[in-house]
């Protein structure tokens, strides 16, 4: 996530695209489900005969030949597909090329940053416009697009020949599915939608990054509790780094990201249920005691944090500027790649430090649905089974951005799970590791929770510029009272 490519990016990929992209899309899985197999190769071409990709899972071959019988009505299609600027977007990206020679249909991705793609999807929902077929969104803002999406569930009995099996709970983490295909959560409130809503996508957790070189100089071990952690930040503090660590604590997004992590392990919360009405519980002793520690973190960070989001936390681990962080487990994949980092080989992950309450790992996920709006729903429906199918996560997982599916199946799959061992998957592991756990800190959709995201995320970010903690917190309540009242 480097200054390139935060600027705006805007993909048009189609099958004669195949033959550059399919190189890029499996240049880790190339030999590796071939018993004579050498050096990685790529070919491209749409004939029936040879749309499949090279060293491909038994699972993604039996969908994409599935995927081809069914979709030669939808060939010469174009789909617009808008996601959030992530490695698991990224990831689908590069494996387009498969879509497109299965179904000889044309893809035009639009992939922006955070903000700029919630503007985009809300230009299109507040004037019901057919911009895009298929869109992602981050868990906090589904009931901000719950409406304007078609249903998978209906999906599937409006078009039962392009179903290559319902899409159900079953196989995805329930906490995400819980909070993306259900509204309201179904983790806090019973009842809400029968029908699914968007399906689990991106898995992305918040965990323990450090420099595994540093630490073994000053026979540190990653820390278990967030005194240890701190400990671990004075000691590693100097030479070869320039700062022990980084904040994402700029007035936005991130900043509450990585303070849940914090409040979570302190036993706190953003807010408390009475059945659908939400109140804050940012007054909470838990919260103060939860931000006096995030607030000794960002002491011994780079100075430069205040302005820092997880592009610029991530900038710093890579360029061997710091030695650790809390971060996206996602951003590992740029630790290794050589044309950009000073640490290939030489980061560490490990589940985050432990609290009152114990460890807790912030979830960052999204889900992806059609757009109601859609011109083409039957090649979108097509399109989002083969996103979110098992075969595909477990090619995306082995692939260059090694990215955690959605799918529990396609990482304890017997083709997947013996291979995702060693540096290359660390953070990978690292995550599966949490997910084991079951400690996770979500945020959570309500109408209103843009407003309450900007009064929050304010209150941090003046707290980290030295305002005193409790008069920033009660600052924050009183704002978010202003809101009027919070419900589902």
């Amino acid at each position: 996530m480097d200054e390139g490519r935060r600027r705006f990016i805007k993909y048009a990929l189609s099958s004669a695209a195949g033959a550059s992209l399919a190189a890029l899309a499996y240049p880790y899985v190339a030999g590796l489900f071939s018993p004579s197999a050498g050096p990685a190769t790529s070919t491209s071409t749409t004939s029936t005969s040879s749309y499949l990709p090279p060293d491909v899972t038994p699972d993604y071959k039996e969908f994409l030949n599935w995927l081809h019988s069914v979709s030669r009505p939808y060939a010469g299609t174009t789909l617009n597909i808008a996601l959030e600027d992530e490695p698991t977007p990224l990831g689908t990206l590069l494996q387009d090329s498969d879509f497109g020679n299965a179904t000889s249909m044309n893809d035009e991705y639009t992939v922006q940053s955070y903000y700029l793609h919630l503007s985009s999807l809300s230009l299109m929902t507040n004037t019901k416009s057919p911009t895009f077929d298929v869109f992602d969104v981050d868990h906090q803002d589904v009931a901000s697009f719950k409406d304007h999406i078609l249903s998978p569930t209906d999906l599937a009995e409006m078009y039962p020949d392009l179903t290559y099996e319902p899409v159900t709970q079953d196989d995805f983490e329930p906490l995400a599915w819980s909070l993306l295909a259900r509204y309201p959560p179904g983790n806090l409130v019973s009842g809400g939608s029968e029908n699914t809503l968007f399906v689990p996508y991106d898995m992305d957790l918040m965990v323990q990054y450090y420099r595994s070189d540093v630490y073994a100089a000053q026979g540190l071990t990653p820390a278990k509790t967030w005194d240890a952690y701190l400990q671990n930040l004075k000691a590693a503090g100097g030479s070869p780094l320039r700062f022990a660590t980084a904040c994402q604590a700029s007035p936005g997004i991130s900043v509450v990201y990585e303070f849940l992590n914090h409040l979570a392990s302190f036993g706190g919360q953003l807010w408390t249920y009475d059945g659908t009405a939400l109140s804050t519980d940012l007054g909470s002793s838990a919260a103060l005691s939860a931000l006096e520690n995030y607030l000794a973190v960002n002491k011994l960070a780079d100075p430069a944090s205040a302005s820092y989001t997880w592009d610029d936390v991530n900038r710093d681990l890579y360029l061997g500027v710091i030695g650790s962080a809390i971060q996206l487990d996602s951003l590992g994949f740029y630790m290794e790649d050589t044309s950009r980092s000073l640490v290939a080989g030489k980061m560490g992950y490990a589940s985050n430090p432990a609290g009152p309450a114990g460890g807790f790992s912030t979830f960052a996920g999204s889900g992806v649905g059609i757009s109601k709006y859609s011109k083409n729903p039957e090649a979108a429906w097509l399109w989002l089974q083969w996103a979110v199918s098992k075969g595909r996560q477990e090619a995306a997982a082995l692939g260059r951005y090694s990215v955690y599916p959605s799918r529990k199946s396609a990482l304890t799959s017997s083709d997947v799970s013996p291979l995702v061992t060693g540096q290359k998957y660390a953070a990978l592991n690292a995550e599966m590791s949490a997910w084991r756990g079951g400690s996770i800190a979500t945020l959570t959709p309500f109408p209103k929770w843009t407003g309450a995201l900007s009064v929050i995320a304010y209150y941090l970010y003046e707290a980290v510029s030295g305002e005193d903690p409790a008069t920033a917190l009660g600052s924050a309540v009183q704002k978010i009272d202003q809101l009027g009242s919070l419900v589902f």
